[in-house]
């Protein structure tokens, strides 16, 4: 099936006293679904008192997009484009041409757009991000710039990266401060003793992986923010294939050990054959599946190896209870389930008693 390809752009149209159709006023391409409705209401209220005020019809509206009516959208972008070419000579027409009514309409809406713009420092939540190796958990990036919806991308793309290293992936964030205070502010002092390190030049080599491997996703999270949105081949009832891959692989909602939030139609899939093929480790699809299902039934970590061992001729060993903990993750992320926590064995030991060689608990 042919990939279907539409652009996040949205045109809206207006018409003033002197412009008696609706006509292309202006457009964006960074603004979410939500955002552009604010927009429109927000303009649009500002028109009614101007109505108010001063008489004459204004109209502001949002035009549908171009996944919504695909011919209609293009004959619109047609239209804005050369309108948009015309905009400093439109400013310098009379105040009673349409040209001035244009002008004007979309000087408002640029005005409007980059308050919305400004509200959305409140959506960019700071977030630490750690790794364990194993050892306890280490952070190596402090995240401030991305909405939830992008750290939710991040998250789904960085926890593969570091699964290949051997970590495990966890995001602090106000859900903790909330909840897991000593978790929150732990997070934070290890982060200002990593950037010392840093400057110093005494990081950890496996930190300062963890930390360019996030820098390098977070800049094409950003750059994405511009470009045009590119969806594979329509969901079906055969099952994920490759082009969904990436929209399978994303983290589950929020629960105890995950605070990033999922969109509401992103809805848990149900284990099958069908799906191996598309997940990123095919030949352990199965095992990890029951992995995840003794973690939910609630066995602990070394009880589950233990088992597995066990089974030898059914599915390959794991070697470590990190190893273990990432396979239930992977498993987890790629059909939407919710990450599970392991059933608490001995009390977690301390980072100096984690130094010198002694056990750690067996929390997930």
């Amino acid at each position: 099936m042919a990939a279907r390809y539409f652009a996040r752009e949205r045109i809206f149209v207006g018409c003033g006293q002197n412009q008696h159709f609706s006509t292309p006023v202006f457009a964006v391409d960074d603004l979410s679904a939500d955002e552009c409705q604010t927009l429109e209401e927000s303009v649009q209220r500002c028109l009614e008192e101007v109505e108010q005020v001063g008489g004459g019809t204004w109209v502001f509206t949002l035009a549908p997009s171009a996944e919504d009516e695909p011919a209609g959208f293009v004959n619109l972008k047609s239209e804005w484009e050369r309108t948009r070419k015309e905009l400093d000579n439109y400013r310098r027409a009379s105040g009673n041409s349409w040209q001035s009514d244009i002008a004007w309409l979309h000087g408002i809406a640029e005005e409007y757009a980059n308050i919305i713009r400004e509200m959305r420092s409140a959506e960019l939540p700071t977030v630490y991000l750690q790794y364990d190796s194993g050892h306890g958990y280490e952070t190596f990036d402090s995240v401030d710039s991305l909405t939830w919806d992008e750290l939710d991308t991040l998250e789904s793309v960085l926890q593969a990266q570091l699964y290949d290293m051997g970590l495990a992936l966890r995001i602090i964030s106000d859900w903790h401060a909330e909840r897991e205070p000593a978790d929150y502010v732990q997070a934070k002092l290890d982060w200002t003793r990593f950037k010392e390190e840093l400057e110093n030049e005494e990081a950890h080599d496996l930190t300062i992986s963890a930390n360019s491997a996030s820098s390098q996703c977070i800049e094409e999270i950003k750059r994405l923010r511009s470009k045009p949105l590119v969806y594979g081949p329509d969901d079906n009832d055969e099952g994920i294939g490759e082009g969904d891959v990436g929209k399978a692989e994303v983290a589950a909602g929020p629960d105890a050990s995950s605070n990033v939030q999922m969109p509401a139609n992103y809805e848990p899939l149900i284990a099958d054959e069908k799906l191996r093929a598309g997940y990123r480790d095919p030949d352990n699809y199965r095992r990890n599946v029951w992995l995840y299902e003794q973690r939910k039934a609630g066995r602990t970590n070394a009880a589950i190896l233990a088992d597995l061992g066990t089974k030898a001729a059914q599915f390959a060993p794991l070697e470590s209870e990190n190893a273990l903990r990432a396979a239930i993750d992977s498993i987890a992320n790629y059909h939407r389930w919710p990450i599970l926590k392991g059933k608490a064995g001995r009390p977690r030991a301390s980072i100096s008693g984690a130094v010198a060689g002694k056990p750690q608990s067996d929390l997930g």
